[in-house]
């Protein structure tokens, strides 16, 4: 096997959910696990707890697809992954975003880059295409060869300015030249 879920450090500079916090997970819930790839290190991903078949097995599904290029041939969003409560780094938590602004569902897949995703690049142009899809990019030149697909409440969490493209009407797109900067809004026709 090339990837193995993996514990997280026992330190005092790296946040861990409570004990308390982690006997009250269910299935349904989504939590963050470390996942090593032997080549390319490791990935923080999201995972939905499907079944807790003991205290130390739960079951769950991934709900994202990883960002590096050999760890996306292993795995992709819908795999199972067997992990322990104390693999999980962070637990979803709803009420980080107050204000959704878009028709789609919180869960609702969009395309981007692996940079936007990992937080490396914000997203600075987005299109809501005429199939009603989405897409966020770092620029309006981007080669979509490794777009990957992930849940849209991801990118709200990150960058809550994304929420004001709510209403993209379908067939637009939006550019900014930077994160602070204010959207520019113009029809695709």
């Amino acid at each position: 096997m090339k990837y193995k879920v993996e514990r997280p450090p026992l330190t005092g500079n790296f946040f861990l959910p409570s004990k308390e916090s982690l006997v009250e997970l269910k299935p349904g819930n989504l939590v963050k696990i470390m996942i090593r790839h032997e080549e390319e290190g490791v990935e923080r991903m999201w995972v939905k707890i499907i079944q807790q078949q003991d205290i130390s097995e739960w079951t769950g599904v991934l709900d994202n697809d990883p960002v590096g290029e050999k760890m996306s041939g292993l795995l992709k969003a819908g795999d199972i992954v067997i992990f322990h409560p104390l693999d999980i780094i962070q637990i979803w938590d709803d009420k980080k975003i107050t204000n959704w602004e878009f028709k789609e569902a919180i869960n609702a897949r969009v395309f981007t880059t692996p940079e936007i995703a990992s937080g490396i690049k914000p997203v600075l142009f987005a299109i809501h295409e005429l199939d009603g899809d989405w897409q966020f990019l770092p620029s309006e030149k981007t080669e979509d060869k490794n777009a990957i697909f992930i849940p849209l409440r991801y990118l709200i969490e990150n960058d809550n300015t994304l929420s004001e493209l709510g209403n993209l009407p379908v067939g637009w797109h939006a550019k900014r030249k930077s994160i602070e900067d204010s959207w520019i809004r113009e029809s695709e026709k």
